[in-house]
């Protein structure tokens, strides 16, 4: 049975160790969306409200704060600052890593920008998706918008890789083949260097250093491309037939994994016959094994700390996953420890 942790009521900037309680999920309606680690702690956006949760890797309890950024949804740490995106108020929020709020800017008055969705931080900028308005923008850590590109469709996932911005667009009103696009962009001007269908509407996007990752609203297909020309180079099926790929994360840390997690028989907004799975697929040989039956609903985007366990939230229902990948053997084999606590707070603000 995997043990289920309750934290405190508030987390009110103290940290409070979890208590062991009796395995059953706690749905609290505060969804964890996407992780970072930054390098002592993991923070998971709660895009059901404007708060970030700050968790302690070694006893559990966790840190709650205040931002501007309402329906927080992506998170980027450029090693300083963490960085936070509004998905319903378009505001950027910049905190130091102690959760102190040091600036919010509103890039949606000049560019309307509705809908800023997954954030990175690459090459002293800050690179933000805006789904509904079909926008990237790059902006500086002062807030000052330095380039926009409109490509038309609904970007997604982000990522970097050397000298290029590649962003997945993903088209919620439409289901057929070679609708969906992966959208290549120059880093500084954000000028569309070139654009590739790649199966059914990429929803996200991941890079190993090398090779970019994505994953397709397509039979839990996910897709190896070559980001000089958007070759697809080999193609991994997750084994879950008419699944709903979420999130891929690059997992480090000496690792060189990909975290893909699934959901099956989505359906719009409705999570009709929820069946979650963390899918860890081999960058190197393609091997992979699957993390069955997580308790966290519609797990997103998993981080990596320092001592091998990965981290997920769950977007449905509040919970946080930890994986642990054992390192004796890599690539790993399917043994693995996992253990889930949900978020069961108050935020009083």
């Amino acid at each position: 049975m995997i043990p289920i942790y309750a934290p405190p009521k508030k987390g009110n900037g103290q940290w409070i160790p979890p208590a062991v309680v009796p395995p059953a999920l706690v749905v609290d309606g505060f969804s964890k969306h996407n992780s970072i680690y930054d390098g002592t702690s993991i923070w998971f956006a709660n895009s059901g409200g404007s708060t970030v949760y700050k968790y302690n890797t070694s006893t559990l309890g966790y840190q709650e704060y205040q931002t501007d950024s309402y329906l927080a949804v992506g998170l980027a740490f450029d090693g300083t600052y963490i960085w936070v995106t509004g998905f319903d108020n378009g505001k950027i929020s910049k905190l130091d890593t102690n959760g102190n709020l040091l600036a919010s800017y509103n890039p949606i008055v000049s560019l309307g920008a509705i809908g800023l969705h997954q954030i990175i931080a690459h090459s002293s900028s800050i690179y933000v998706t805006a789904y509904w308005a079909g926008k990237v923008l790059r902006m500086s850590d002062t807030g000052v918008v330095q380039a926009t590109a409109t490509i038309g469709q609904y970007p997604l996932g982000i990522v970097a890789l050397g000298d290029y911005i590649y962003v997945a667009c993903f088209d919620f009103t439409s289901q057929i083949e070679g609708n969906g696009k992966i959208v290549k962009l120059d880093k500084t001007t954000l000028a569309v260097v070139s654009e590739w269908n790649i199966g059914v509407n990429p929803s996200d996007i991941a890079t190993d250093g090398t090779n970019l990752w994505i994953t397709s609203l397509s039979g839990g297909y996910v897709y190896k491309v070559d980001p000089a020309d958007g070759t697809i180079l080999a193609t991994y099926n997750t084994g879950i037939a008419n699944s709903y790929q979420t999130t891929i994360r690059h997992i480090g840390n000496g690792w060189n994994l990909l975290a893909v997690t699934v959901t099956k028989d989505y359906q719009g907004d409705n999570l009709a016959g929820t069946y979650n799975k963390v899918h860890f697929l081999n960058a190197n040989d393609g091997s992979s094994f699957l993390v069955g039956d997580a308790d966290g609903i519609d797990l997103r985007n998993g981080s990596i700390d320092d001592t091998d366990w990965v981290w997920f939230g769950g977007y449905a229902d509040g919970t946080v996953t930890r994986i642990l990948l054992e390192s004796v053997t890599p690539p790993p084999t399917q043994t693995y420890t996992t253990s889930t606590f949900s978020s069961s707070i108050v935020t009083g603000k």
